[in-house]
Parts: C-alpha cells; sequence; structure tokens
C-alpha cells in the first residue's frame, strides 16, 4: 500500500452509531482515495453486514462476545 492509500484508510469505530454512520457518508462524498478500511459495531451483526456490503472494508470486527458467536454461525 502506498504511503498516500495508507493516510486514507480509515477505520470506523462504532459504524452502525449516528456518529459512524455520518464518518462513512463523509468517506463516501470525498471518494478516492479515501475508505473505510476497517468498521466495528457492538451488538448491530445486521447492520454492520449492510455496512460492509455498501463499503467493502477489509476488517470487520464485532465487540460483544453474544453477538458475535451468534453473527459466526449465520456466515
Amino acid at each position: 500500500m502506498s504511503q498516500i492509500q495508507q493516510k486514507s484508510a480509515v477505520a470506523v469505530l462504532g459504524a452502525t452509531g449516528s456518529i459512524g454512520t455520518a464518518t462513512l457518508d463523509v468517506i463516501q462524498e470525498l471518494g478516492h482515495p479515501w475508505r473505510a478500511w476497517g468498521v466495528s459495531a457492538h451488538s448491530r451483526a445486521e447492520s454492520l453486514v449492510e455496512i460492509a456490503e455498501s463499503h467493502a472494508p477489509e476488517v470487520l470486527a464485532v465487540t460483544c462476545d453474544q453477538t458475535a458467536a451468534a453473527f459466526d454461525r449465520t456466515r
């Protein structure tokens, strides 16, 4: 990854909350070279899947153990 690509790859923690979704909107509006490299959510796994489908991040994280376990069983 080039230096400019590294500086424009963003990890959005709490991507399913209001600030996280607003951040993703800004990243999408800015366009290339900005991108959501990674996204996380606590318990809204289905919303995280929707975000993954629209933003194609390299990394997804779910911080709630119960949600993560249920998510693993459905994928």
